[in-house]
């Protein structure tokens, strides 16, 4: 029988703990980049420089929880229970610290940028096996932020809230995005001299002026 050492076994565990992480940042960047019919495990491997080519099944299972996995790693560190733990006041204040919060993960979190893109391809995702995983690995962690908006605009239904939580998080993520093509659109510059942060201020009150209107007879 072979017997291995504490030392060799932590080795080991650290080694596959590092395998996992570069394999789940390679699918969180190439799918940014492409999407998910765009990404091949053989591409995952080869950016996450694994020579076994099973190494996504080992780890994970196979491509659809390594997706749902990529989803639980991004929900997990955004903590958007820590965002409205506060005592938010108002629906400016909670979409502002949306906004706010994803900038931070995108200019200061070494994968964030790539995390953005992620969102944003998912986002128009249209295959219901990777819509479903997006429900069950991601939805859990916009609880929060649908508990806060409900208890801030009582007077609204619930299904409602739920749309137009949605419409802010898909304006914001493709916003935050897209901030270097703001000077590159069909109507030229429109960034002008502005920063990120204040980039994203012009989306927040964007956002925020429909987002308290009175709800539609139709709806």
């Amino acid at each position: 029988m072979v017997t291995i050492s504490p030392s060799e076994e932590a080795a080991s565990a650290d080694a596959s703990a590092t395998t996992r992480m570069r394999l789940l940042l390679a699918a969180i960047e190439l799918i940014g980049e492409h999407g998910v019919e765009g990404t091949s495990l053989r591409r995952i491997n080869e950016l996450a420089e694994c020579r076994n080519s099973s190494a996504v099944h080992y780890h994970f299972g196979g491509r659809e929880k390594l997706i749902g996995a990529a989803m639980e790693f991004i929900g997990s560190r955004w903590e958007t229970d820590t965002l409205t733990s506060h005592g938010i006041a108002s629906t400016e204040a909670l979409i502002e610290a949306v906004g706010k919060s994803l900038l931070d993960m995108r200019n200061n979190m070494p994968w964030g940028y790539n995390a953005i893109r992620f969102m944003q391809r998912l986002i128009a995702e249209r295959d219901p096996k990777v819509q479903a995983l997006w429900r069950t690995h991601f939805g859990q962690h916009l609880e929060p932020l649908l508990n806060a908006f409900q208890t801030l605009n009582p007077h609204l239904e619930e299904r409602i809230v739920r749309l137009r939580l949605i419409f802010a998080l898909v304006c914001l993520i493709n916003s935050i995005a897209g901030l270097d093509g703001y000077y590159r659109t069909a109507l030229g510059d429109v960034r002008g001299a502005r920063t990120d942060a204040q980039m994203v201020d012009e989306v927040i009150a964007f956002i925020t002026r429909g987002l308290g209107a009175p709800q539609l007879e139709h709806a």
